[in-house]
């Protein structure tokens, strides 16, 4: 059975098994072609594609400035790890989310009518205000009075 590591930041919260720890280092140590025990900002990219994680090129600058603590213009395997890990996180509590919306949407168009969205948000969990609920209806409720859950998700993980 597999034993499983903890990550050392606590806003991480994730636990790692120990061949999700191995896979991480065989990709560091792929982009790490200098074996200097870090990876630079052009070749992040291309490391995160393998692990499927698509960032925009202002996603990447975050990331990387979040990885780079030490603002050296490079990242550690440590930090690498745990930058890995919380996008792995996010990609599935986003799954998570995509499947509660998916239990109000029984013929699996993608859409919810934007009164039951309304009734959701503002009944089962953490309850939104109204003038959250007006501002995210605003920007995802269409001509039809639905709205689009993959486009509602994409807006509640997106950064400020």
């Amino acid at each position: 059975m597999a034993t499983k590591r903890r990550l050392a930041r606590e806003e991480s919260s994730v636990v790692l098994a120990d061949e999700q720890v191995a896979e991480f280092k065989e990709a560091f140590e792929l982009f790490d072609t200098a074996r200097t025990g870090s990876i630079k900002k052009d070749t992040l990219k291309t490391t995160l594609k393998q692990f499927g994680v698509f960032v925009t090129a202002e996603q990447l600058d975050e990331m990387f400035a979040e990885g780079d603590a030490t603002k050296t213009g490079a990242i550690g395997f440590p930090e690498f790890m745990g930058m890995m890990s919380r996008r792995m996180k996010q990609t599935c509590n986003e799954t998570i989310l995509t499947n509660a919306f998916k239990t109000f949407d029984p013929e699996g168009r993608g859409y919810i009518p934007a009164k039951e969205m309304s009734r959701i948000l503002t009944t089962y969990g953490d309850r939104l205000k109204e003038n959250e609920l007006a501002e995210l209806l605003n920007v995802t409720e269409n001509e039809n009075h639905e709205v689009k859950y993959d486009l509602f998700i994409n807006l509640m993980f997106a950064k400020k």
